[in-house]
């Protein structure tokens, strides 16, 4: 074999050994091209991360010839991992951003705006370039005409909070000129996370109910004013109990171990009637247990996500963030916290009460007892 018989551009070679297919590059049967070289880069947030995952959907529809590479964090690397859409996913580090920089692509779509991605993007040779970008001035700006629109909800309260109607899928649609056709997110479970579920279900004997709520508390990090309050929660899941066919998973990660905790006290003996789930779960055994609910009660998060992606019926709580950015795909309902200041965005907020303090635990029961009697595609925005 010679140097003019190996096929570089072929997506299974390797260059350190036979890519497994074939023992030759000459004349082997599955050479397959790359084709259109597109470089993805969204860094987090984890449900922002997957939240954009319907756009894979999308650039393999437009170019069915393609190699994907997506750079993202090592915190939404879970998510991502076992994406068959994505043929080549990065972490943001030395390691694989240098071969980012000194490869070639046909498209760069980068839908982040924090600092390091900006640069990087300005740095990477490609052909073509969407989303956000560096200005001469080190400042935020964007690379295409179709990504104004999403840079000017970032500088305009009046524009995000009250007039945009579109949904985050479509704002990047936009962005990486493509159509939006109501794509749904990409999420497939991990062997460890259907191991993990099962193992779940079995010791707490799920089987046992003929309905499975879960109820996620956190909030996330950044916006701990979409936080609902403790006496709503309690609320909630006294509510639910009360139905002998309803089963409760309590969720929440670390932040949320002090108040789940809580909960779990001042349920008393009816805490019997609910599964704490725990809060030290990985990424995957949280999908895992996510997977076993039909109905997912979440905040604005991570949580909420994952049920969309898992494709739940789903019953999102909404305060100081806009719902009107989330697409339930009609299996849902948004029950959004009435104040004339919601959305602000705020990550503190001194009014009292605040928006989600407004909410009771009842208004919301109601919503998943609806969505247990309802067909799949049953979606709704409620303002309470």
């Amino acid at each position: 074999m010679n140097l003019k018989d190996i096929r570089f551009d072929c997506r299974f070679y390797n260059g350190y050994k036979p890519c497994g297919k074939s023992l030759e590059c000459k004349g082997c049967p599955y050479y397959e091209p790359r084709g259109t070289r597109i470089l993805l880069i969204k860094l987090g947030a984890m449900g922002d991360v997957l939240r954009t995952t319907p756009i894979l959907t999308a650039l393999k529809k437009k170019y069915p010839c393609s190699f994907i590479s997506w750079l993202t964090d090592s915190a939404s690397y879970p998510l991502l991992s076992n994406n068959k859409f994505i043929d080549r996913l990065l972490v943001f580090g030395l390691k694989d951003i240098l071969p980012v920089v000194a490869e070639e692509f046909d498209i760069l779509i980068n839908l982040e705006k924090e600092h390091r991605a900006l640069a990087l993007a300005k740095l990477v040779n490609a052909t073509s370039k969407c989303g956000f970008a560096l200005t001469e001035y080190g400042t935020l700006g964007v690379f295409n005409k179709a990504s104004e629109y999403a840079l000017m909800l970032g500088l305009s309260d009046e524009l995000k909070f009250r007039q945009n109607q579109k949904s985050y899928q479509e704002i990047i649609f936009e962005m990486a000129e493509l159509e939006y056709n109501g794509e749904e997110y990409i999420l497939e479970l991990s062997e460890q996370g259907k191991r993990f579920a099962e193992r779940f279900a079995k010791k707490h004997r799920t089987e046992e109910y003929k309905h499975l709520v879960g109820i996620h508390t956190g909030s996330g990090s950044v916006f701990r004013s979409k936080q609902w309050t403790l006496e709503g929660w309690l609320e909630l899941i006294m509510e639910l109990i009360q139905s002998p066919d309803v089963g409760v998973v309590l969720m929440g990660g670390e932040a949320e171990r002090e108040l789940n905790n809580t909960l779990m006290q001042r349920l008393g003996t009816q805490a019997e009637r609910v599964i704490d789930a725990g809060c030290d779960n990985s990424v995957e055994e949280f999908i895992g247990i996510t997977n076993l609910c039909e109905v997912v009660v979440a905040l604005d998060s991570l949580a909420m996500h994952v049920a969309i992606a898992l494709r739940k019926k789903v019953v999102a709580i909404f305060g100081p963030t806009a719902p009107q950015e989330i697409d339930l795909y009609g299996r849902g309902i948004k029950v959004v916290a009435e104040c004339e200041l919601a959305p602000c965005y705020r990550n503190e907020c001194d009014i009292r009460p605040r928006c989600m303090e407004k909410l009771t635990g009842t208004e919301v029961a109601s919503k998943v007892k609806e969505l247990l009697c309802s067909p799949q595609n049953s979606s709704s925005t409620i303002a309470e």
